[in-house]
């Protein structure tokens, strides 16, 4: 019988440090009202309430306990075996009060908060939360339906650096389910933007070019996504182009530079010169304000700052296939970029066996544009002209014969060229 009360005892004792490190692990309000608590307790406090109230209940059952052994002992008279199962009542209850007050004094040495437990709040973490009514929670990346979020709630970027933590797009759409045209608000570190419309996607503000459709770069109803490479197809900027932001990363040499088209496939009219971000104040954020919304498409490369790594230079022929008279332009031209008209580039026809008199009517790649060879990682971009207007194409490989190339075709006549270092 005593055994038996005694594993009682000890199983009683284990089941409550269960509750004990249950209450570390959660930090949840509970509902159900006790004596002794207040109105919102959160779950240590009610698990520690709770092991004080069954303390003192086996407590009482432990005297009771005793009390009615004690009794049966005096009332058992001459019958032994009442005598001795008092005996037993008895001492099984003294030791349960032992094992209780035991129990109890080994936690309090060991660590007074097993006894009383408290709930100890995190600290704030850098993150994007969500703050409502003066709670912060974390904020999703992308929320599909913002309708059930109480009124006023905002969105709040916290970080440690903001030199090193990069600007937020926010594109918050008038339909649930990221659907409409979005707004777009930029958060930057340590700032907070209000929600507007049913849902939202959170985006990086990357190194990389971004197109806008108002005038200025001011982020609007309609700005593009990050773009790090050409592209064929502007989509739903086509002839909607009327701004060029460049945001570029200094501290790790990474700058972009760009050339508009005005039809898809990197061909039409363009720009008269490269939108180049690398300005004399070395800012991360480059922007061509005023742009007429022609174009369709876009050459995009990465600057190389290291031209002296990007190769040998380029060079250019009278003749088609490497053949002829020519001009080389070495990789210490290329800084920043190369700019040139294409009667400075003067052809030099020694050793080529080719007759002075021929010379004399292709001095220069102006007057016989023939090839073109890249010893490098180099962006060629050739510049025609056809009445007013100004058409531009765009080679990172060697041409061979620019007499096939539309840039020569219907009646254009070349007349200047750019070359970027890239990597």
């Amino acid at each position: 019988m005593l055994k038996k009360h005694k594993y009682s005892s000890i199983l009683l004792i284990v089941v409550f440090l269960s509750f004990l490190s249950i209450g570390f692990c959660f930090a949840r309000k509970v509902e159900v009202p006790l004596p002794g608590l207040g109105e919102e307790p959160d779950l240590p406090q009610y698990i520690s309430t709770i092991f004080k109230l069954v303390m003192g209940i086996a407590g009482t059952i432990a005297v009771l306990a005793l009390v009615i052994g004690s009794v049966r002992y005096m009332t058992s008279a001459g019958n032994a075996e009442a005598k001795s199962d008092a005996k037993k009542r008895i001492l099984g209850a003294i030791f349960g009060i032992i094992l209780l007050l035991s129990s109890y004094l080994i936690l309090r040495t060991i660590n007074p908060q097993l006894i009383e437990l408290e709930l100890t709040p995190l600290s704030e973490v850098p993150g994007l939360y969500l703050i409502t009514k003066g709670e912060r929670k974390p904020c999703p990346m992308l929320m599909a339906d913002t309708t059930k979020l109480a009124s006023g709630t905002t969105v709040l970027y916290d970080c440690l650096d903001p030199k090193k933590n990069p600007t937020l797009l926010a594109f918050f759409y008038p339909e649930k389910n990221h659907k409409g045209e979005p707004n777009v608000k930029e958060i930057s570190c340590g700032d907070s933007q209000s929600l507007d419309g049913q849902s939202f996607e959170i985006r990086t503000k990357l190194p990389g070019v971004y197109l806008y459709s108002d005038s200025g770069c001011s982020p609007g109803k309609y700005r593009s996504n990050t773009y790090m490479s050409s592209q064929e197809d502007l989509g739903g900027f086509n002839k909607n182009v009327r701004c060029v932001e460049i945001i570029n990363d200094p501290d790790n040499d990474v700058y972009y530079d760009v050339v508009l088209h005005e039809e898809k496939d990197n061909k039409g009219k363009c720009l008269d010169t490269i939108i180049h971000s690398k300005g004399e104040e070395d800012s991360p954020e480059f922007t061509e304000p005023e742009i007429t919304p022609i174009y369709s498409s876009a050459t995009i490369v990465r600057w190389n700052p290291d031209w002296g790594s990007a190769g040998d230079g380029v060079i250019f022929l009278s003749e088609a296939f490497g053949k002829g008279g020519k001009k080389e332009v070495t990789d210490a031209e290329m800084y920043p970029i190369y700019k040139g008209a294409l009667e400075d580039l003067v052809f030099d026809y020694t050793g080529t066996g080719i007759k002075k008199e021929e010379q004399e009517i292709k001095p220069d790649f102006e007057k016989s544009p023939g090839s073109i060879r890249i010893t490098g990682d180099y962006l060629v971009v050739l510049y025609a002209e056809k009445g007013i207007d100004t058409y531009c194409q765009a080679f990172d490989e060697n041409i061979t014969n620019l007499k096939t190339e539309w840039i020569t075709k219907e009646g254009k006549k070349l007349y200047k060229v750019e070359i970027i270092p890239t990597r």
